[in-house]
């Protein structure tokens, strides 16, 4: 039987495969972010046997907002800025990530790597401190100056093209500026070859450390017997990410619709950029994380999100095809307009209610967290049993008081967002009262699940 490895080197070194493509400005072909993102899944359990390898992971889960903030910069550059505004734009969003990539990202692989080195000098090894040569730098040293350098690099010729804007000495004159095409393309073919090389000897690095068998079995065992008794470090993390599940699940149950847009070619009044299905799929998600850290009825919380993601579905398509053929004020001019329109209201209400009835399954979750994970947990046997489990309850209680203040929000966002739907066509404001129930619904929950991990870090702060 082969035995289990609990941290995955060889992962740790292709997720970073979204890092080696050059930028051309403000545009990252491969979002570095889902890089950021599968690394730090990655190191959480690394970063539970080393603290250094904690303080990266840190660092790195910073730049995960810093590069997905590019979303922003390119809607603000080729959205708002206009002109020879555009060129500015692109130059400061540009420089800034460059800088910001320099200041964090660099002081994150150096704690990677110095993480790696601490662990190779307590444990025997071959493919950290080692070196191919005598009284040359080891494979540790070796590839994090190298990985060092390749940040740099990257971050400096992602701006330093753009600089051509400067030379423009008014609005008749492009300077150097008029070469922006040749001056990308001579920065994108080097950073593109150094990203080449420098990603085959970071993948070959972590692959090596993954083959030394001895020192892979050394942190086994250092995990098995430190970081496996901890259940309750186990129980905080799943319901972290249960609850960063829930809540891309209530942002994208937002009906947020943009009018008089041009989609697929075809002009329509009002399109929902926010679909609830995708909704459905998080709240599906949210159920599964949720179901490994307390006693739930898993089978009849996800059947009931694919009931709400076929219907929320079937939303869209009307909604779709009504904004196809008519605009709200044909609802007033033609009855098939009225009926299809009222087909449209039906659907999203429907819809709606079922989002209503899974936010309270999923309070009915938190519950069960509250039950299992929260309260007095002592580590002497004297104490007195009846005590604890007063103050145990004194405090449940006061956990579910939070999660009837996110029953009244689920309440009043359900109703806004129907208004929002059955009287839109008519009042333009009801948008701005849906915004404030979701927000509502949104501060609620937030608030809900901070009360319960801040008790939960009670209840286990002394295992």
């Amino acid at each position: 039987m082969k035995k289990r490895s609990y941290i995955n080197f060889k992962a740790i070194g292709l997720s970073l495969v979204f890092l080696l493509n050059p930028n051309i400005g403000v545009i990252d072909f491969l979002p570095d972010f889902i890089g950021y993102i599968i690394l730090c899944s990655l190191l959480v359990k690394l970063g539970d046997v080393n603290d250094t390898v904690a303080e990266a992971l840190n660092s790195f889960k910073k730049m995960i907002f810093i590069d997905a903030a590019k979303i922003i910069a390119i809607v603000w550059v080729f959205g708002f800025a206009d002109g020879s505004e555009r060129t500015s734009s692109i130059l400061l969003w540009t420089f800034a990530f460059g800088a910001l990539e320099i200041i964090f990202l660099v002081p994150a692989f150096i704690k990677l790597f110095k993480g790696i080195t601490e662990l190779g000098y307590f444990n025997e090894n071959t493919s950290i401190l080692g070196s191919k040569r005598k009284n040359s730098k080891n494979y540790t040293d070796k590839i994090r100056s190298l990985t060092v350098f390749f940040v740099c690099f990257k971050a400096v010729l992602s701006f330093l093209p753009e600089f051509s804007d400067l030379s423009s000495a008014d609005s008749l004159s492009q300077g150097m500026y008029r070469y922006i095409g040749l001056l990308r393309g001579m920065a994108f073919i080097p950073v593109l070859i150094v990203g080449i090389a420098w990603f085959i000897r970071f993948v070959s690095y972590f692959s090596r450390i993954s083959k030394d068998t001895i020192f892979i079995d050394s942190l086994k065992s250092i995990y098995e017997e430190r970081v496996l008794p901890k259940k309750g470090l186990f129980a905080k993390r799943r319901f972290a990410v249960a609850n960063v599940l829930l809540t891309v699940a209530a942002v994208f149950s937002f009906d947020f619709r943009v009018q008089e847009v041009v989609a697929f070619g075809v002009e329509r009044e009002s399109m929902n950029l926010l679909p609830d299905f995708i909704s459905a799929i998080f709240l599906l998600l949210f159920f599964v994380m949720i179901s490994k850290c307390a006693k739930i009825s898993k089978g009849l919380s996800i059947a009931l999100c694919g009931v709400y993601l076929a219907a929320s579905v079937l939303a869209y398509v009307v909604e779709w095809k009504f904004f196809e053929e008519y605009t709200y004020s044909a609802i007033y001019r033609s009855v098939e307009a009225m009926q299809a329109y009222t087909l449209v209201a039906v659907c999203s209400i429907a819809s709606t209610v079922l989002f209503a009835i899974i936010c309270f399954m999923a309070l009915k979750a938190l519950k069960a967290v509250i039950a299992e994970h929260t309260g007095v947990l002592s580590a002497e046997e004297a104490v007195n049993t009846a005590a604890l489990n007063k103050m145990a309850d004194a405090t449940r209680a006061e956990l579910e008081k939070y999660l009837k203040y996110c029953m009244v929000a689920i309440g009043i966002y359900t109703v806004t967002d129907i208004c929002y739907v059955v009287l839109s066509a008519d009042f333009g404001f009801t948008l701005l009262v849906s915004m404030i129930g979701f927000a509502l619904f949104i501060a609620s929950f937030i608030k809900a699940y901070f009360e319960i991990a801040e008790a939960m870090h009670s209840r286990y702060l002394i295992e």
